[in-house]
């Protein structure tokens, strides 16, 4: 078993919890998510990491000609997902990075809704989100911490950094 706590949590399918706790069992598996009010208790075996955790991401970069997805991204109540593209058309391939460019060019999109773009939106668009995409319990969707967050207005800056803990 493994606990795990930061000073935010984004579960995606419910509301971010201040200093949370994710337990995990031995397969990566979420066996129970505490919410803790904000009021983070030391306990035995507890990590606990200054950043935000989120689920793994899931990155839905595909050439729309060449899947199953050719001549539908023109249907409407598609949702946003968040890819990369190779290191031969990209400089980067990083899903933060990603996110903190729109935000950038976009600053009204939230912290919350980018996230979700990167997480349970792509876990739907590929019919993954039985497992991943969300911290819930039961499901197993790794999880990634980003250091380098604004608390203050709950931004990336130029210094976030995603590290993936499961």
């Amino acid at each position: 078993m493994r606990k795990i706590a930061a000073n935010y949590i984004f579960p995606i399918s419910a509301k971010p919890l201040k200093n949370g706790i994710i337990e995990l069992d031995d397969s990566g598996k979420i066996v129970n998510i505490i919410d803790t009010k904000g009021d983070l208790k030391e306990s035995a075996g507890l990590e606990f990491y200054n950043g935000i955790l989120v689920p793994g991401f899931v990155i839905t970069h595909c050439h729309l000609k060449l899947s199953q997805l050719k001549e539908k991204m023109n249907e409407k109540g598609h949702k946003m997902t968040i890819g990369t593209d190779n290191i031969d058309s990209n400089h980067q391939q990083s899903v933060l990075d990603e996110l903190f460019t729109i935000q950038n060019h976009f600053p009204d999109i939230s912290l919350e809704m980018l996230l979700q773009w990167a997480t349970i939106n792509g876990a739907e668009t590929l019919g993954f989100d039985k497992d991943l995409g969300s911290f819930e319990i039961g499901k197993t969707p790794g999880v990634n911490l980003i250091s380098g967050i604004d608390f203050q207005n709950m931004q990336f800056t130029g210094k976030s950094e995603v590290k993936r803990l499961v």
